[in-house]
Parts: C-alpha cells; structure tokens; sequence
C-alpha cells in the first residue's frame, strides 16, 4: 500500500466547513441591488446585485470583470427604513458565473464611517433574525 492511497482528499462540505470557519464575520443571504462605482471614475455607476454580506465584505453579481485590488464606492441602500450605507471596498476575488455573462465578484469593505457601520450591523442583524 502506497502512502498517497492513505491521502484522502477533502470531501466539498469538509472544503465549504473550512472556508465558513476561516471567516470573521458571519454572511447572511441579501439580494437587493447596490450601486458601485470605481474610485477615480465617479462618474460612471455600476448596479449590481448583492447575492450575501457581512460586516466585513459581501458578494456581488456584475455583468462585467472588475480586476482584483480594484476599489470600489458602493452604496447599499436597504428597502428597510435606513438611510443608504456607503462604503468603500476592495475587490478580492472574480469568478465568472458557468454558461452566463456574468461574474461573482468578492469584495472586502476596507472604508467605513461609524454611522454607515451601525446600519450595516442592523441590516446584517435583520437579514440573520
């Protein structure tokens, strides 16, 4: 018996269990739209849609590829009765979604102001009840 025979590999629930352990902050299903644009090009408004959040990033659907370290000024503006959350955050991961032209994009929120964290808190609370 080989050694490499004694080697299992993880199995896709032993892979996702290590991935949602290694994170900081617990995500919550969200799906609303947000509007993104890239720093240096306020002018030009992505809206995209949020799939998850946490207080520490969230995922979006794009119909374009954003470059990884892009950052981005994103205001969430939740249906619950807040004022809009603007944050600012860095692009840490693309995937592009199978047999569609769109991508999931992974963003860390790197830049936010007090007020904008309590309501993120309170939405990521509320979405979680």
């Amino acid at each position: 018996m080989s050694l490499e025979s004694d080697i299992a590999e993880p199995t896709c629930s032993q892979w996702r269990k290590a991935v949602v352990q290694r994170r900081r902050h617990p995500r919550v299903n969200y799906r609303d739209p947000v509007c993104a644009s890239a720093i240096g090009q306020p002018h030009h408004c992505w809206h995209l849609l949020t799939e998850d959040l946490s207080l520490g990033g969230l995922r979006l659907l794009s119909p374009e590829a954003f470059a990884v370290g892009t950052r981005l000024l994103l205001c969430l503006e939740p249906e619950m009765t807040m004022e809009p959350i603007r944050a600012v955050a860095e692009v840490r991961w693309t995937a592009r979604v199978d047999y569609q032209e769109r991508y999931r994009l992974g963003l860390e929120l790197v830049e936010l102001g007090e007020c904008e964290s309590t309501r993120l808190h309170s939405l990521v609370q509320a979405q979680a009840d």
